[in-house]
């Protein structure tokens, strides 16, 4: 049976077999240094779970049988066992780690000190990321939640890294528990977004997919948030499309029946109709084809078919001649690219663009094409290298040019029709947060502040203006509580979230130059004690 370890000599716990025996909860705690129901729980698990891990950290580990688990099951791993009185460490955790053999003894190491950034940057220091995090009986009580939270966020191999927690449903009194902690941990995910406004956005995707048939864009969120795919939505989308797809056929084969005409072909089978049409294809010219070609790509692109309506519309620009049209095309696959986070097909399209442009071009599908580089090639790099791991290292390089953002987008500004890309709303977004990091202050006041299309719309977004607004009249108050709701602003945008932190850095830099009665941003700029971009633009 397994006997509690305290702290005389004879009281010693026997860490082998008390990790596969059977727990006697009724054990006499002649010191109060209990083994909670749980740590047995997590031991056991972890042992009939072996995983290869080099790195765990138990973080209030008491008699440490699960971080003691993990280490006799990975020859190789290293053990931080932490807790936050000393006294536990010296008396029972070590105790219990002598007891091992010698070689899976030296792997140990021991951690003391409250949950929180100290803690956090110790153990960052000296181990790095872990592999394997446990913790048994640790949320207890409510206030331990965040900075638990916290250190799991910034202590936990994000790429292969495992937490596992073991407590009891809830703590009565304590307000801790399974329980609570998971809501908490819920309530944090959709901190960004509500949960509410996360079921209404699925409630308007699910009717935009039945109204287009949107049927294999729905297999792949289906497959990508875990969702139970509803077969028979499936079907009846799938039947629709096919027979939209052979009146598309019909049409690039050269029919030039009436819709009801291809109807009633269609019920005596497609393959039986196929040789009136064999010659058909070469009475129709290059621009009829085109057309013809172009629309059986919009319809793969509308039920979220990206292979074979890129291939559609690659087989259309192949018998395209204007460069306008040729440019429509490239535009539409840029936009492909965004939407299905294709950063090298992106990367390709806005340079066979440019390729195009060189050969002539109007004005309007000049100015779009500035648009889709300020979003696409300037500042969507780093966004889209989360999403793909196999982008080219040199595309990886090419992250957050805010200044060369901002540079097309306020080119731009006076001419934006790029509406197929964006609202304009948003374009102005970018233009404005791309020019407050990125351009000077000269540059802020002729081109953005003043800037009639940023007025009209800088309205709709209160702190978007303030923010603006108040740094440039150096009103650092005002612009301290602005910069909260920017950052919400960020937060909640698809595109800019993932600078949020490097955002977040460069206005706080702002903010902290700003702090007194604003002489020192004055002096900042005219001392040459730092030639950064920052303290020039200041």
């Amino acid at each position: 049976s397994f006997r509690s370890v305290a702290v005389a000599e004879d009281l010693k716990v026997d860490v082998v077999s008390s990790i596969t025996g059977d727990f006697d909860s009724n054990v006499d705690l002649k010191s109060g240094f209990r083994v909670w129901e749980c740590s047995i729980d997590l031991a056991r698990y972890v042992h009939e779970h072996p995983a290869p891990v080099t790195k765990v950290l138990e973080l209030g580990c008491g008699h440490a049988l699960p971080g003691i688990a993990a280490l006799l099951d990975s020859p190789t791993c290293t053990a931080y066992l932490h807790d936050l009185d000393p006294s536990v460490l010296q008396l029972i955790t070590s105790q219990n780690v002598s007891r091992l053999p010698a070689s899976a003894a030296q792997r140990t190491r021991y951690v003391t000190g409250a949950w929180g950034e100290g803690l956090t940057r110790l153990l960052k220091g000296d181990a790095g990321l872990f592999d394997l995090i446990l913790s048994s009986e640790g949320i207890y009580k409510q206030t331990s939640f965040e900075p638990l939270l916290a250190m799991l966020i910034d202590l936990l191999d994000p790429e292969n890294g495992v937490a596992l927690f073991a407590g009891k449903r809830l703590y009565f009194g304590c307000g801790g528990g399974t329980a609570p902690f998971m809501r908490f941990i819920l309530q944090c995910e959709d901190d960004v977004y509500s949960r509410q406004e996360k079921d209404a956005a699925k409630e308007e995707l699910m009717k935009a997919i039945r109204e287009q048939s949107q049927s294999v864009w729905y297999k792949e969120l289906c497959e990508e948030f875990g969702w139970t795919p509803d077969q028979k939505l499936v079907a009846e989308m799938e039947t629709k499309n096919e027979e939209e797809l052979k009146k598309l056929e019909l049409s690039i084969e050269g029919w030039a029946g009436s819709s009801r005409q291809i109807d009633h072909l269609i019920d005596y089978g497609w393959i039986n109709v196929r040789y009136f049409f064999a010659d058909a294809q070469e009475n129709l010219g290059d621009i009829e084809q085109r057309d013809a070609i172009l629309n059986k790509g919009e319809f793969y692109l509308r039920i979220g078919d990206r292979e074979k309506a890129v291939e559609a519309f690659e087989e259309a620009l192949k018998i395209t001649v204007g460069v306008g049209a040729r440019l429509d095309n490239i535009l539409t696959q840029i936009r492909m690219n965004i939407f299905w986070n294709d950063i090298q097909g992106c990367k390709k399209n806005i340079d066979r663009a440019h390729s195009e442009l060189s050969k002539g071009g109007d004005w309007e599908r000049r100015n779009k094409l500035k648009v889709y580089d300020g979003l696409a090639d300037d500042f969507l790099v780093t966004q889209l290298r989360h999403f793909n791991s196999n982008v080219d290292p040199s595309y990886q390089m090419m992250t957050r040019d805010f200044e060369a953002a901002a540079g097309q987008f306020l080119s731009a500004l006076q001419t934006f029709t790029a509406t197929e890309l964006m609202p304009f709303t948003d374009y102005i977004f970018y233009t404005v947060i791309t020019s407050m990091v990125a351009t000077d202050r000269k540059t802020v006041m002729t081109q953005v502040k003043t800037s009639p299309e940023v007025l009209s719309v800088v309205g709709d977004l209160p702190p978007l203006r303030e923010f603006l607004t108040s740094l440039y009249d150096s009103r650092y108050k005002e612009f301290f509580v602005a910069f909260g709701g920017v950052i919400q602003l960020v937060r909640r945008n698809r595109y800019m979230s993932v600078h949020l932190r490097y955002f977040n850095r460069q206005m706080r830099l702002v903010k902290r130059l700003c702090r007194g009665d604003g002489h020192m941003l004055l002096f900042l700029a005219r001392t040459p004690i730092d030639n950064s971009s920052l303290l020039t633009r200041l």
